[in-house]
């Protein structure tokens, strides 16, 4: 994620072409990526300037023993230093500074919250399950309107 660039479509960020590194890094671990992930893609992230580089292991299993699911990094001397973690409603969270959120692992996901508001934003799959109910409610609406007025 990078701001400041506006929004447009790229199949690849090109450090070159947008002019500066992205500001936020997610890599979400798989087993045949994990090694660079914690390993040559951080120094590579750390090298080009990115200020948060984050891992997800969404199944868990991957991250070394003990390793949490979800970990930040934030740049600090040309390096990566965990960000600091603490429970929430006795749930593990690390708050972003450059996203201004709470991030923590649930489930294969990571629920992002608004420290501001104190609610968590939803996921892909709840809101197409929220206009799927809106929608279905719609219909529901309408053919009760064209009963009355039929």
């Amino acid at each position: 994620m990078s701001f400041g660039l506006g929004a447009h479509n790229r199949s690849t960020y090109l450090v070159w072409k947008e002019g500066k590194p992205p500001d936020w890094v997610l890599e979400v671990a798989s087993p045949s990526t994990v090694g660079r992930d914690l390993d040559a893609k951080r120094r590579i992230y750390a090298e080009m300037g990115v200020p948060e580089y984050w891992q997800f292991d969404p199944q868990g299993g991957l991250f070394p023993l003990g390793a949490p699911r979800l970990q930040g990094l934030a740049l600090s001397d040309g390096g990566y230093e965990p960000l600091s973690a603490r429970l929430m409603n006795g749930e593990r969270t690390i708050r972003s500074p450059v996203l201004g959120l709470d991030l923590r692992a649930e489930g294969g996901l990571i629920r992002f919250r608004d420290p501001v508001t104190g609610k968590d934003i939803r996921h892909h799959d709840e809101a197409t399950a929220d206009l799927a109910a809106a929608q279905a409610r719609i219909a529901e609406l309408e053919a009760a309107l064209r009963r009355r007025d039929g």
